[in-house]
């Protein structure tokens, strides 16, 4: 952010924030850095919890702490592209209950949303309200890839950890993909293909999803916007008892679009106010639980014979300021 200041012309703040929780890849390839040591709401900058509430990091996996339809886990930092292409993904998965033989387990699925896309063709839209092919492992057992089908390839229960891979391939005009069930030794439990599938299809985001309740065949056209926010969606009613924990969530393929630009946090927002060299700053931090984190903000300023240099800089405890430096006094405050 810049602000006009008298002689000095501009003065530019930065705020950033280091933490060991993020992972991030060179390529279109993307691995999830989920670990063991972090306990947190927030789930990292490359993912869109839909809602953040209910889902957490523990245990180096995330986790679908309360059922309710579409829980989702949007990749925020990958896409499938319109060109022609492959791409795979896969997850390992398993019931959050802790006593699976006690608690009944409802209508509802467990697995992936693919080629997802929202009406205003934009990300933040498709995120929060988009649509897409839904590929998984029902509560019944059957393994499905958008439609139902009665006589599918079936899972025994009681789905305590298991790895779902998908791949899907040009095959003509169309896409054929193949979903496999593996169980905790790699042992292959269950495959089913569909070999129909429309190239806009696989067209979009990508998410992982944990829905309790009525499972319809998808992709579905998209309804008009009546209202705006995820909970104003069809379909995402509290209630159920689908939850879901996933973890070592992998995506790769040449049908893969990085977009490193778009994680968000874990700086969320920040405003500052500038009233007689005084700069008041406020950012708004992510929900960060035990994460370790170091905080620090840099302030250049811009002038005619120099250009833009390091005014003064705060990390921890520690502040450097520049002789030349206009401000008299900073105050920063920030949340959580």
């Amino acid at each position: 952010m810049k602000k006009k200041s008298g002689r000095f012309g501009w003065i530019r703040f930065s705020i950033l924030l280091w933490t060991a929780a993020c992972s991030q890849g060179v390529d279109s390839g993307f691995e999830s850095g989920w670990t063991d040591e972090a306990e947190r709401v927030w789930i990292g900058p490359e993912y869109w919890a839909n809602p953040m509430q209910d889902w957490r990091l523990a245990n180096g996996r995330i986790e679908n702490i309360v059922a309710g339809g579409d829980r989702n886990v949007f990749l925020l930092t990958r896409e499938l592209g319109a060109a022609p292409g492959d791409f795979r993904t896969s997850v390992k998965l398993g019931r959050l209950e802790e006593d699976i033989d006690a608690v009944g387990l409802g209508e509802g699925f467990s697995g992936f949303r693919v080629g997802i896309r929202g009406q205003f063709d934009d990300y933040r839209d498709s995120a929060v309200r988009g649509n897409g092919l839904n590929v998984g492992l029902l509560t019944d057992g059957r393994l499905f890839i958008g439609r139902l089908e009665a006589d599918a390839a079936r899972v025994a229960g009681p789905f305590s950890e298991l790895e779902l891979r998908l791949h899907a391939e040009p095959a003509g005009s169309s896409y054929q993909a193949t979903l496999e069930a593996f169980d905790a030794s790699g042992e292959l439990l269950a495959r089913i293909s569909r070999s129909d599938i429309p190239p806009e299809w696989l067209e979009g985001g990508l998410a992982l999803v944990s829905s309790s309740g009525e499972v319809t065949e998808t992709p579905i056209t998209s309804r008009e916007i009546r209202e705006t926010g995820w909970q104003g969606k069809p379909g995402t009613d509290r209630g159920g008892t689908v939850r879901f924990w996933f973890r070592d969530w992998k995506v790769s393929g040449s049908k893969i679009v990085a977009h490193e630009e778009r994680a968000f946090g874990p700086i969320l927002f920040t405003m500052h106010t500038l009233s007689r060299n005084v700069v008041n700053l406020t950012a708004q931090m992510a929900p960060m639980g035990n994460a370790p984190r170091e905080v620090s903000l840099e302030i250049e300023i811009e002038t005619d014979t120099a250009g833009w240099h390091g005014c003064c800089d705060l990390e921890g405890s520690r502040r450097r300021r520049s002789p030349v430096c206009p401000l008299t006094t900073i105050v920063v405050t920030s949340s959580p």
